[in-house]
């Protein structure tokens, strides 16, 4: 099995599956309660620097993003898994907000003014986030979203200490997961921190790190 194919049915499988949990079938993140710190940032960059086109990578079932304000901005969502875009596009497709299947890594994708990749690369291998990088340092503005940390909670026997999950920016298959520093080895992005926010499940904490990469700007310069 290809690279692409693999990347596609290791997510296809988590979506069915419904394997991340919580409200969304894009996991626990995605809830409207867990993702309003993202949405504002979002409603924030617009703004700041007038978006009048959005591509977002790995749009997800659209379980908060139905809810955010995209100012009559042309939306693109893209996401790997083909029954969840034919559901989007039946759901929520309109004359600004369309929808396509495809892949990171190498499908063709439109041009835009602010790309948003949330929660995607931090479960892709290294090879591939840098992959995904390379692609996505053409276009003017990319939000990247991904954990820094997870924390969880030890039981009584360990008198409720937490304990940080994962190491960061270790190689995993496609599919997986870690936490993802892009500004540090081996990767050295060169991006500026918009927002860390919390979110909370059970005995899990995830604090989540907002980048905007200039990625065409920097490359310029």
């Amino acid at each position: 099995m290809s690279e692409p194919d693999e990347t596609s049915a290791a997510f296809g499988q988590i979506y069915r599956d419904h394997s991340w949990g919580g409200v969304s079938r894009s996991g626990i993140g995605s809830s409207q309660e867990a993702a309003r710190a993202y949405a504002d940032t979002v409603t924030s960059v617009m703004r700041r620097f007038g978006v009048g086109t959005v591509l977002d990578l790995g749009c997800g079932d659209w379980e908060f993003s139905r809810h955010i304000d995209w100012g009559g901005a042309r939306y693109v969502g893209v996401d790997i898994v083909p029954e969840l875009v034919a559901h989007l596009r039946a759901t929520f497709g309109g004359p600004n907000v369309g929808f396509m299947q495809g892949n990171l890594l190498d499908t063709e994708l439109p041009d835009a003014d602010l790309v948003l990749c949330k929660d995607v690369l931090q479960h892709l291998g290294n090879a591939q986030v840098a992959r995904a990088l390379d692609r996505l340092s053409r276009f003017p503005m990319v939000m990247l979203t991904n954990d820094r940390v997870l924390r969880t909670r030890l039981g009584w026997r360990h008198l409720w200490r937490t304990t940080e999950i994962g190491t960061p920016n270790a190689d995993i298959p496609p599919g997986g997961w870690r936490p993802l520093l892009l500004r540090e080895p081996p990767f050295g992005l060169t991006a500026e921190e918009l927002r860390r926010y919390t979110v909370r499940s059970g005995d899990r904490t995830w604090i989540k790190e907002v980048l905007l990469w200039r990625g065409q700007r920097q490359r310029a310069a």
